[in-house]
């Protein structure tokens, strides 16, 4: 499985990254290789906070999938 942008990761700095959903499953993304990236580890950690709290809204109503999806996409 090709995933995206993972050759763009140096072999010896692999081990600083992790494999993430740009679309988090619990937000409706899927495992397909075009939804998953290399993401470095502290980026990662800072995204899934952000993934928590827009799952929370998400589940709470306050905010529809639609937008969810387009929030995490625009993230940084």
């Amino acid at each position: 499985m090709q995933i995206v942008g993972s050759d763009a990761v140096p072999a010896d700095e692999r081990d600083q990254y992790e494999i993430d959903h740009r679309i988090p499953l619990a937000i409706g993304g899927d495992n397909a290789p075009t939804n998953l990236w290399p993401l470095w580890k502290p980026e990662a950690r800072r995204k899934a906070r952000f993934e928590l709290q827009l799952y929370l809204q998400l589940r709470d109503g306050e905010i529809s999938q639609v937008d969810a999806i387009s929030m995490i996409l625009v993230w940084r």
